[in-house]
């Protein structure tokens, strides 16, 4: 019964280590996905970035009259919100943008973290935050 509680701990950390850290068997794989938020679970909003163009997408996942914001910044300074204001469970916000790949203040590599958050308006107040991710600009 012990080694059944070892093993699904086990699993547990190296699942969570998959979503924070993101998914992709290599450094050529074609996309590296890094999720944040509720990943279609319970929650208000979940959203994605995608190394292999630079694309971030966020999804209003509850019908309670706010938006989904994804809040970015990059290792150079870079900042921005991608919006998902269409309503809840209906087509994500996407945001191209064009980050710099490079070195990161002595690291070989280029990173981006963001969180999501939920918000009434444009402007209104903030009632959901996320945990935030560190994602590969270039992936991995």
């Amino acid at each position: 019964m012990r080694k059944n509680r070892i093993a699904a701990a086990a699993l547990t950390v190296a699942t969570s280590l998959g979503i924070i850290l993101g998914t992709g068997t290599s450094a050529n794989a074609a996309i590296t996905e890094f999720c944040s938020g509720n990943l279609g679970g319970p929650g208000p909003a979940w959203g994605c970035f995608y190394s292999d163009g630079d694309v971030f997408k966020v999804y209003d996942a509850m019908a309670d009259g706010r938006r989904a914001e994804l809040v970015w910044t990059s290792w150079d300074g870079q900042r921005g919100v991608c919006t998902d204001a269409n309503g809840a469970n209906s087509t994500p916000g996407v945001c191209n943008v064009d980050l710099k790949e490079g070195a990161n203040s002595g690291s070989n590599a280029a990173l981006v973290t963001f969180h999501v958050q939920t918000r009434d308006g444009a402007t209104g107040p903030v009632y959901y935050v996320s945990q935030p991710v560190i994602a590969y600009v270039s992936g991995r």
